[in-house]
């Protein structure tokens, strides 16, 4: 159950990107620029495309933005690198502004986690299903994928869909379901 809501909840952010999206490109959107995910905005006020945005973009543990959900608070491993646990509930979700004119490849250091773990994550980008892979690296392991190009918009939403802990026996309540959260180091997008 609390899966379906997870999923249910991706579709009800989907659905607000895509109207402020479609609203923005038709002139409706009574902002002159992109919101910035931190209160202020972005842009030059001659529609926000005017502004140059990064090609790249890196998040780590201590800059989690206030409007990023699904982390706990930052924690440091045994070799005083900072990093954040996921699962505070199903969903873990990241906000940056990017340069979406073409395709760029991202990847989101999970650190020691473990594969029985990050196979069960399932990624989206603006709240669209996308492909992940895993990647080894000297830092630990990295789940891999695409912010897709896109048109209209510099604002990139990804969010992590958890899997969830199946109990041996049946939980008492809904309340009580565990979500396979992973360790979250960095997000690299370039």
């Amino acid at each position: 159950m609390e899966n379906l809501l997870g999923r249910v909840e991706l579709l009800e952010r989907r659905l607000q990107l895509i109207f402020e999206e479609l609203s923005h490109a038709n002139g409706q959107g009574g902002a002159s620029a992109p919101a910035d995910p931190a209160g202020g905005a972005t842009g030059s006020g001659n529609g926000g495309d005017s502004a140059p945005f990064a090609a790249q973009v890196h998040i780590d543990a201590d800059s989690i933005s206030a409007f990023a959900h699904g982390f706990y608070p930052r924690e440091y491993d045994s070799h005083g690198v900072m990093f954040r646990w996921t699962g505070n509930g199903p969903l873990c979700e990241l906000r940056f502004f990017i340069d979406r004119s073409v395709d760029r490849q991202f990847r989101l250091n999970v650190g020691d986690t473990t594969e029985d773990i990050t196979g069960q994550v399932r990624g989206f980008v603006d709240y669209a299903p996308i492909r992940l892979s895993m990647e080894e690296n000297e830092n630990g392991s990295c789940l891999v994928g695409t912010i897709p190009k896109r048109v209209h918009t510099r604002l990139a939403v990804a969010s992590f869909l958890l899997g969830e802990l199946v109990p041996k026996k049946k939980q008492p309540s809904p309340e009580a379901a565990t979500w396979l959260g992973f360790k979250f180091y960095t997000f690299e997008a370039s």
